[in-house]
């Protein structure tokens, strides 16, 4: 009977452990650093703030103390995250101040602020006018996947590419009313080109390559540029959620949406829009707020956000509104 309790103890213990990280935080860390280490996506910093209950605020977090990386399978969190998560926008340095105020406080490893930094973004969705001209049409040694390292061949119909030149693999989701949303399966760079065609070497994949990919020119869509500095604002133009990551009904924190809203709109990549849930209770009109993004694409009619924080699970049709603006 001892054998079968120790056995049963061993193997819960070594279940809790299986997928879980243990971080040691040095001076300098913040989460949003601890997230791009881990998961190699800095937005998914709320998870782990959620799952380490003991921090309070996630501006502050303290040398030696220790913070658990949950497992993430699928991009989809193990644990519900049914609470408000906060966001510190803007200029940091009140909080600076105010820890230095407490001499009984820890040494906190909440920076200056600077005016922005720029971070590598990964795998997400995008909007184009029209679907590219170029797709995958073949691939290294007829592999059904390919993924880093390997080769592809692409079509050459209305791009001009050349040797050197980096290359973006889109996979097709859906139509939408005003352009084709897609999403950022990898990059390569073209190693040689034939009459009609090229072969173009996987640099990074986000998920499994195929033929049937749809190929352009790499743009700076890899890049996010992160003010420290915004702008209140009020406006009653409003969007709609259309698209949730993973193909979702509903979604949380540090997941992404689309709406239909975009430069043209005044939309732009670094602002804030929260999300709103409106209807008439009761024969008035009400308001919820359902939870907040940051615009991370844009394009003129659409753009794609991170989720930052959610009160309520966020559906397709919720509006969408411009609260915080990015100033470089």
């Amino acid at each position: 009977m001892k054998k079968i309790i120790f056995v049963t103890l061993a193997t819960f213990f070594a279940m809790s452990a299986f997928g879980e990280d243990v971080h040691v935080i040095k001076k300098g860390d913040t989460l949003w650093d601890i997230s791009g280490k881990y998961y190699k996506d800095n937005f998914k910093w709320p998870i782990i703030w959620k799952y380490n209950t003991y921090i309070n605020d996630p501006d502050l977090i303290f040398p030696k103390d220790k913070v658990t990386i949950p497992l993430i399978v699928n991009d989809g969190e193990i644990l519900k995250l049914d609470d408000e998560a906060s966001f510190k926008i803007g200029n940091k340095e009140a909080s600076v101040q105010q820890a230095s105020m407490d001499e009984n406080v820890k040494e906190s490893t909440v920076q200056p602020s600077v005016s922005y930094k720029t971070i590598k973004l990964s795998d997400y969705e995008i909007v184009e006018k029209s679907l590219p001209a170029e797709k995958v049409i073949a691939t290294q040694e007829g592999k059904y996947f390919v993924s880093d390292g390997d080769v592809l061949r692409i079509s050459i119909k209305s791009e001009k590419f050349s040797v050197g030149q980096e290359v973006t693999f889109l996979r097709y989701i859906k139509e939408l009313k005003d352009g084709q949303l897609l999403k950022i399966a990898g990059y390569g760079a073209v190693e040689s080109i034939e009459k009609d065609n090229a072969l173009v070497r996987v640099k990074k994949s986000y998920e499994s390559l195929s033929k049937g990919l749809f190929a352009r020119a790499k743009k700076n869509e890899d890049e996010l540029k992160i003010s420290d500095n915004y702008v209140d604002v009020r406006t009653n133009r409003t969007g709609k959620v259309v698209y949730l990551s993973q193909s979702m009904s509903i979604s949380g924190n540090g997941y992404r949406l689309v709406f239909d809203k975009g430069l043209k709109d005044g939309i732009k990549a670094g602002d804030i829009v929260e999300v709103i849930r409106a209807g008439n209770d009761g024969g008035y009109y009400r308001e919820i707020k359902v939870g907040e993004a940051m615009v991370i694409y844009s394009s003129d009619s659409y753009s794609t956000a991170n989720i930052l924080s959610s009160k309520l699970e966020i559906s397709n049709g919720d509006e969408v509104r411009l609260v915080k603006v990015a100033a470089y």
